[in-house]
């Protein structure tokens, strides 16, 4: 239990200032949070229609049609401009309830890893990396890569560097670190 808690706090920390680094301080994320200089006007334009706090997904005909007319609207769509927005009414500011929340679940998955390297038969650093690199990629891939796929998001490829750097290292440490105790 002693190595599992070790792990899960050096792995989630790792997990967390790779977070840090990639959409912060290098913002290897920044084809996907770019600034526009008419912001302020595009939110006040988009405040004036009393939006929910919720996604929105704009060029697509309403739930209320039928099969035929959306599929007539979809065919008067081809080439028009059409956007994802998630909108928040209201900004909040505070850093540290998203910091606490950010590290706590990378220490809670880095000890689920943990655990998961421990069910394997034999392992090592290399094959700790490999299987945690195939576990991230799934989860990439499921998740960003399909919406890369209907949504085109701009920064899927650095969500795969996200995926191959800090997961191999952290797979690597775990697989180590079991592979010591069992020797």
């Amino acid at each position: 239990m002693k190595n599992t808690l070790i792990f899960a706090f050096v792995a989630g920390t790792v997990l967390f200032m790779w977070q840090f680094l990639s959409f912060a301080a290098v913002n290897l994320h920044e084809a996907d949070q770019r600034y526009h200089p008419m912001q302020d006007s595009i939110l006040a334009d988009l405040a004036a229609y009393g939006l929910d706090d919720a996604g929105y997904m704009l060029g697509q005909p309403g739930p209320d049609v039928s099969p035929e007319q959306r599929e007539a609207y979809m065919g008067t769509r081809e080439g028009k401009p059409w956007a994802h927005v998630v909108w928040h009414p209201a900004q909040d500011t505070d850093m540290l309830k998203p910091l606490l929340r950010g590290f706590s679940s990378n220490v809670a998955i880095a000890g689920l890893l943990f655990w998961l390297l421990g069910q394997l038969r034999s392992v090592n650093a290399g094959r700790g990396a490999l299987v945690t690199l195939v576990l991230a990629y799934i989860g990439y891939t499921y998740f960003i890569y399909s919406d890369h796929v209907w949504y085109d998001i701009p920064d899927h490829v650095v969500h795969l560097v996200d995926t191959v750097v800090p997961w191999s290292l952290i797979g690597a440490l775990g697989g180590w670190m079991h592979a010591r105790n069992r020797a």
